[in-house]
């Protein structure tokens, strides 16, 4: 559901923010409740985490659907400037479900991305990003689309060969 997406979004985000604070890339591999990300904070940290946590808190029990899941997704917005500027990269978001008839996820998200003047990479199947966007109410002329086409024999074989090697699976040419 799109609730559901969105506190994902955010515990993701906290997640690998406080991963990279802590320069621990390993700990975005780890499955954290917002309590633990509190705890592992850094000290600069603290203070404006703790504040999005209690928040999420009190939004989280709201019965406001669409107001809640704005919520979670300005998690990035809430990033001190001290602190660098997040880049939010979100795939598959054309997938989300309806966001209680008032409007669907994927346009939220590019409706709250466009709007936070934040750096931002949205992926999915192109009509239906734009379509997103279109009903986000984003300027269309602004967005910038990159379009990847399908991979050559050649780069596509390399690519499965070094994916497989990473993650120790053998392969054979069938397999492949």
């Amino acid at each position: 559901t799109a609730v559901s997406v969105a506190i994902e979004f955010l515990n993701t985000f906290l997640l690998q923010y406080v991963a990279f604070r802590r320069n621990e890339p390993s700990l975005c591999e780890a499955s954290l409740t917002l309590s633990d990300l509190v705890q592992l904070a850094a000290p600069a940290d603290l203070e404006w985490i703790e504040r999005l946590v209690e928040a999420y808190k009190r939004e989280r029990f709201s019965n406001d659907d669409r107001a809640f899941v704005r919520f979670c997704l300005s998690a990035p917005q809430r990033t001190p400037k001290r602190n660098g500027r997040p880049y939010v990269m979100v795939d598959g978001a054309q997938l989300a479900d309806n966001l209680g008839g008032q409007g669907d996820l994927a346009a939220e998200m590019l409706r709250s991305f466009s709007r936070s003047n934040l750096p931002f990479a949205v992926a999915g199947l192109r009509r239906q990003v734009l379509d997103a966007a279109h009903r986000a109410g984003c300027n269309l002329e602004s967005i910038d689309i990159l379009r990847l086409g399908k991979l050559g024999e050649e780069d596509a074989r390399r690519l499965v060969e070094h994916v497989a090697s990473r993650q120790r699976v053998i392969i054979t040419d069938e397999t492949r």
